[in-house]
Protein backbone atom coordinates (compact mmCIF):
# COMPACT_ATOMS: atom_id res chain seq x y z
CA UNK A 1 0.00 0.00 0.00
CA UNK A 2 2.82 2.41 0.82
CA UNK A 3 4.52 1.71 -2.52
CA UNK A 4 1.27 2.29 -4.45
CA UNK A 5 0.69 5.55 -2.58
CA UNK A 6 4.21 6.77 -3.35
CA UNK A 7 3.79 5.91 -7.04
CA UNK A 8 0.56 7.87 -7.20
CA UNK A 9 2.24 10.80 -5.45
CA UNK A 10 5.20 10.70 -7.87
CA UNK A 11 2.83 10.83 -10.83
CA UNK A 12 0.88 13.71 -9.28
CA UNK A 13 3.87 15.94 -8.53
CA UNK A 14 6.04 15.07 -11.56
CA UNK A 15 4.85 18.13 -13.54
CA UNK A 16 6.22 20.38 -10.77
CA UNK A 17 9.50 18.54 -10.16
CA UNK A 18 12.81 20.34 -10.58
CA UNK A 19 15.82 18.57 -12.13
CA UNK A 20 17.14 17.24 -8.80
CA UNK A 21 13.75 15.82 -7.85
CA UNK A 22 13.34 14.06 -11.21
CA UNK A 23 16.84 12.60 -11.05
CA UNK A 24 16.50 11.47 -7.43
CA UNK A 25 13.13 9.84 -8.02
CA UNK A 26 14.22 7.95 -11.13
CA UNK A 27 17.51 6.95 -9.49
CA UNK A 28 15.58 5.63 -6.46
CA UNK A 29 13.34 3.44 -8.63
CA UNK A 30 16.42 1.98 -10.32
CA UNK A 31 18.26 1.46 -7.02
CA UNK A 32 15.25 -0.40 -5.65
CA UNK A 33 15.02 -2.31 -8.94
CA UNK A 34 11.32 -1.52 -9.10
CA UNK A 35 9.66 -0.23 -12.26
CA UNK A 36 6.83 2.20 -11.54
CA UNK A 37 3.52 1.66 -13.28
CA UNK A 38 3.15 2.98 -16.82
CA UNK A 39 1.36 6.20 -15.84
CA UNK A 40 3.96 7.14 -13.23
CA UNK A 41 6.83 6.33 -15.57
CA UNK A 42 5.27 8.38 -18.38
CA UNK A 43 4.88 11.35 -16.02
CA UNK A 44 8.52 11.06 -14.90
CA UNK A 45 9.71 10.72 -18.46
CA UNK A 46 7.83 13.84 -19.51
CA UNK A 47 9.34 15.65 -16.54
CA UNK A 48 12.86 14.47 -17.47
CA UNK A 49 12.47 15.87 -20.96
CA UNK A 50 11.10 19.15 -19.60
CA UNK A 51 13.92 19.81 -17.12
CA UNK A 52 16.86 18.22 -18.99
CA UNK A 53 18.27 21.57 -20.11
CA UNK A 54 18.56 22.66 -16.46
CA UNK A 55 20.17 19.45 -15.18
CA UNK A 56 23.62 19.41 -13.63
CA UNK A 57 26.12 16.66 -14.53
CA UNK A 58 25.05 14.32 -11.74
CA UNK A 59 21.37 14.72 -12.63
CA UNK A 60 22.00 13.77 -16.26
CA UNK A 61 24.19 10.80 -15.35
CA UNK A 62 21.75 9.48 -12.74
CA UNK A 63 18.74 9.74 -15.03
CA UNK A 64 20.55 7.92 -17.85
CA UNK A 65 21.80 5.35 -15.34
CA UNK A 66 18.25 4.80 -14.12
CA UNK A 67 16.96 4.16 -17.65
CA UNK A 68 19.78 1.71 -18.33
CA UNK A 69 19.45 -0.12 -15.01
CA UNK A 70 15.69 -0.51 -15.46
CA UNK A 71 16.28 -1.55 -19.09
CA UNK A 72 14.00 1.15 -20.41
CA UNK A 73 14.84 3.26 -23.46
CA UNK A 74 13.76 6.91 -23.31
CA UNK A 75 11.32 8.19 -25.90
CA UNK A 76 12.95 9.93 -28.85
CA UNK A 77 12.09 13.38 -27.49
CA UNK A 78 13.44 12.65 -24.01
CA UNK A 79 16.53 10.97 -25.46
CA UNK A 80 17.31 14.04 -27.57
CA UNK A 81 16.88 16.36 -24.58
CA UNK A 82 19.09 14.21 -22.33
CA UNK A 83 21.76 13.82 -24.99
CA UNK A 84 21.91 17.56 -25.56
CA UNK A 85 22.19 18.05 -21.80
CA UNK A 86 24.97 15.46 -21.55
CA UNK A 87 27.03 17.29 -24.15
CA UNK A 88 26.51 20.61 -22.39
CA UNK A 89 27.51 19.49 -18.89
CA UNK A 90 30.26 16.99 -19.76
CA UNK A 91 33.01 19.53 -19.05
CA UNK A 92 31.87 19.73 -15.41
CA UNK A 93 31.39 16.00 -14.83
CA UNK A 94 33.03 14.14 -11.97
CA UNK A 95 34.56 10.66 -12.46
CA UNK A 96 31.40 8.85 -11.37
CA UNK A 97 29.24 10.92 -13.73
CA UNK A 98 31.47 10.06 -16.70
CA UNK A 99 31.59 6.37 -15.80
CA UNK A 100 27.83 6.11 -15.21
CA UNK A 101 26.96 7.89 -18.43
CA UNK A 102 29.30 5.91 -20.68
CA UNK A 103 28.13 2.70 -18.99
CA UNK A 104 24.50 3.69 -19.64
CA UNK A 105 25.17 4.30 -23.35
CA UNK A 106 26.83 0.87 -23.55
CA UNK A 107 23.89 -0.82 -21.83
CA UNK A 108 21.56 0.83 -24.35
CA UNK A 109 23.86 -0.36 -27.14
CA UNK A 110 23.50 3.12 -28.55
CA UNK A 111 26.27 5.52 -29.54
CA UNK A 112 25.93 9.17 -28.54
CA UNK A 113 25.93 11.69 -31.37
CA UNK A 114 29.40 12.88 -32.43
CA UNK A 115 29.29 16.11 -30.42
CA UNK A 116 28.25 14.38 -27.20
CA UNK A 117 30.76 11.57 -27.78
CA UNK A 118 33.59 14.08 -28.19
CA UNK A 119 32.55 15.90 -25.02
CA UNK A 120 32.41 12.65 -23.04
CA UNK A 121 35.80 11.55 -24.38
CA UNK A 122 37.38 14.81 -23.31
CA UNK A 123 35.72 14.48 -19.90
CA UNK A 124 36.99 10.90 -19.49
CA UNK A 125 40.54 11.99 -20.24
CA UNK A 126 40.24 14.88 -17.78
CA UNK A 127 38.92 12.88 -14.82
CA UNK A 128 40.75 9.56 -15.38
CA UNK A 129 43.40 10.45 -12.80
CA UNK A 130 40.68 10.65 -10.12
CA UNK A 131 38.70 7.56 -11.13
CA UNK A 132 38.18 4.63 -8.77
CA UNK A 133 38.73 1.06 -9.94
CA UNK A 134 35.02 0.70 -10.67
CA UNK A 135 34.93 3.93 -12.69
CA UNK A 136 37.92 2.86 -14.80
CA UNK A 137 36.60 -0.65 -15.40
CA UNK A 138 33.09 0.56 -16.31
CA UNK A 139 34.35 3.26 -18.65
CA UNK A 140 36.72 1.01 -20.60
CA UNK A 141 34.11 -1.78 -20.63
CA UNK A 142 31.66 0.71 -22.13
CA UNK A 143 34.09 1.69 -24.90
CA UNK A 144 34.62 -1.99 -25.75
CA UNK A 145 30.90 -2.78 -25.67
CA UNK A 146 30.21 0.13 -28.02
CA UNK A 147 33.12 -0.99 -30.24
CA UNK A 148 34.77 2.44 -30.14
CA UNK A 149 38.36 3.26 -29.23
CA UNK A 150 38.74 6.60 -27.47
CA UNK A 151 41.20 9.11 -28.87
CA UNK A 152 44.88 8.68 -28.03
CA UNK A 153 44.98 11.22 -25.20
CA UNK A 154 41.93 9.75 -23.47
CA UNK A 155 43.20 6.20 -23.91
CA UNK A 156 46.60 7.11 -22.44
CA UNK A 157 44.92 8.71 -19.42
CA UNK A 158 42.66 5.69 -18.89
CA UNK A 159 45.53 3.23 -19.23
CA UNK A 160 47.57 5.13 -16.66
CA UNK A 161 44.52 4.95 -14.40
CA UNK A 162 44.28 1.17 -14.89
CA UNK A 163 47.82 0.71 -13.60
CA UNK A 164 47.08 2.99 -10.63
CA UNK A 165 43.85 1.29 -9.50
CA UNK A 166 44.67 -2.35 -10.38
CA UNK A 167 45.66 -3.19 -6.78
CA UNK A 168 42.14 -2.22 -5.66
CA UNK A 169 40.19 -4.06 -8.37
CA UNK A 170 37.71 -6.79 -7.54
CA UNK A 171 37.23 -9.95 -9.59
CA UNK A 172 34.57 -8.55 -11.93
CA UNK A 173 36.54 -5.39 -12.62
CA UNK A 174 39.66 -7.37 -13.57
CA UNK A 175 37.63 -9.67 -15.79
CA UNK A 176 35.74 -6.83 -17.47
CA UNK A 177 38.92 -4.88 -18.11
CA UNK A 178 40.87 -7.76 -19.62
CA UNK A 179 37.81 -8.59 -21.75
CA UNK A 180 37.62 -4.97 -22.88
CA UNK A 181 41.28 -4.83 -23.92
CA UNK A 182 40.85 -8.01 -25.94
CA UNK A 183 37.58 -6.85 -27.50
CA UNK A 184 39.19 -3.60 -28.58
CA UNK A 185 42.18 -5.57 -29.88
CA UNK A 186 44.45 -3.37 -27.80
CA UNK A 187 47.39 -4.79 -25.89
CA UNK A 188 48.04 -2.97 -22.59
CA UNK A 189 51.45 -1.44 -22.03
CA UNK A 190 53.93 -3.70 -20.23
CA UNK A 191 53.47 -1.96 -16.88
CA UNK A 192 49.66 -2.02 -17.15
CA UNK A 193 49.72 -5.68 -18.19
CA UNK A 194 51.91 -6.56 -15.21
CA UNK A 195 49.52 -4.73 -12.87
CA UNK A 196 46.51 -6.54 -14.36
CA UNK A 197 48.22 -9.92 -14.11
CA UNK A 198 49.03 -9.31 -10.47
CA UNK A 199 45.42 -8.29 -9.88
CA UNK A 200 44.10 -11.36 -11.73
CA UNK A 201 46.25 -13.61 -9.56
CA UNK A 202 45.02 -11.88 -6.40
CA UNK A 203 41.30 -12.03 -7.20
CA UNK A 204 41.19 -15.38 -9.01
CA UNK A 205 39.79 -17.22 -5.95
CA UNK A 206 36.82 -14.83 -5.94
CA UNK A 207 36.07 -15.07 -9.69
CA UNK A 208 32.79 -16.59 -10.83
CA UNK A 209 32.66 -18.82 -13.94
CA UNK A 210 31.95 -15.86 -16.25
CA UNK A 211 34.89 -13.90 -14.87
CA UNK A 212 37.28 -16.81 -15.39
CA UNK A 213 35.96 -17.41 -18.91
CA UNK A 214 36.35 -13.73 -19.83
CA UNK A 215 39.92 -13.57 -18.53
CA UNK A 216 40.99 -16.78 -20.26
CA UNK A 217 39.34 -15.64 -23.50
CA UNK A 218 41.16 -12.32 -23.27
CA UNK A 219 44.55 -14.01 -22.85
CA UNK A 220 43.85 -16.17 -25.88
CA UNK A 221 42.55 -13.28 -27.96
CA UNK A 222 45.59 -11.15 -27.12
CA UNK A 223 47.87 -14.16 -27.73
CA UNK A 224 49.47 -13.81 -24.33
CA UNK A 225 50.06 -16.60 -21.84
CA UNK A 226 49.63 -15.88 -18.15
CA UNK A 227 52.75 -16.23 -16.04
CA UNK A 228 53.02 -19.46 -14.04
CA UNK A 229 51.56 -18.05 -10.80
CA UNK A 230 48.60 -16.43 -12.57
CA UNK A 231 47.98 -19.57 -14.59
CA UNK A 232 47.96 -21.68 -11.44
CA UNK A 233 45.53 -19.28 -9.76
CA UNK A 234 43.16 -19.28 -12.76
CA UNK A 235 43.28 -23.07 -13.12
Amino acid sequence: RTWAALEIAAERVAPEMNPQAVANTMWAFSKLERMPDDKTWAALETAAGRVAREMNPQNVANVMLAYATLQRTPTDRTWAALETAAGQVARDMQPQDVANLTWAYAKFGRMPDNKTWAALETAAGRVAQDMSSQHVANTIWAYATLGRMPNNNTWAALETAVGRVAPEMNAQEVANLTWAYATLGKMPSDSTWAALETAARRVAPAMNPQDVANVMWAYAKLEREPDDKTWAALE
